[in-house]
This record gives structure tokens, sequence and C-alpha cells, in this order.
């Protein structure tokens, strides 16, 4: 969001980016900007990691390898937070879709599932 200091987006700088934004593509779909990146283009994993280091990641659509390890896929959002995340993908209801963390895993961390 952007901050309220009585400005619309159209009066902000090109790469003003204060947080995520959405702007109309087609009739039924969103695209969605965050700190200036769209989040439309398929990435591969590591560059999903590389732009977002130590983050839960929403991936649309994702490409998997045979032992379901996601590969790739279109961002969908993106937080430190993992229950915001996990809200936006609530919120959007993507039909096929996974969340990963770019991050570290303390090595005591339990993982349920």
């Amino acid at each position: 969001m952007l901050p309220d200091d009585g400005k619309d987006e159209s009066e902000l700088p090109e790469n003003h980016s204060n947080g995520p934004s959405s702007h109309a593509a087609t009739p039924g779909t969103e695209i969605i900007r965050f700190e200036g990146i769209q989040m439309d283009e398929i990435l591969t994993i590591a560059e999903i990691a590389g732009k977002f280091h130590s983050e839960w990641v929403l991936i649309e659509d994702p490409s998997t390898d045979e032992f379901l390890d996601v590969r790739g896929g279109t961002v969908r959002w993106h937080d430190k937070d993992r229950d915001a995340v996990y809200r936006r993908a609530v919120e959007i209801r993507p039909k096929r879709f996974a969340i990963v963390y770019t991050g570290t895993m303390p090595g005591d961390t339990a993982i349920a599932l």
C-alpha cells in the first residue's frame, strides 16, 4: 500500500513502489507489482530465491520435478510473515499452488504437513 500522503499513484515517480499494487490486465485477471517486480512472469526457483530472500512465497501453477520439488512458477505473493502468505492464498484461491520458504530453516525445526 502507498502511504496516505495525499498523492494518488499517477502523481508518483514511475519507479516508486512502497508495497504491493495491482493493475488490471484482462477482464478477470490482475497483475500484481511489488517493489517494482511484476508478479505475472514465470520464474525458476533460483530466481525466486534470489529476489525474495528468506521469505514465504506463494507460487501459482508451480512446475515440479519427479520428486515434487518446486522448480518454478508464477509468484503471486511473498512476505516475511508466513500467515500473510496463507491469507493471500485463501483470498485469491489459486487452483494449483505451492508455498515455499526461500531461507534456511534452523536445524531443530519440525515441519508438519
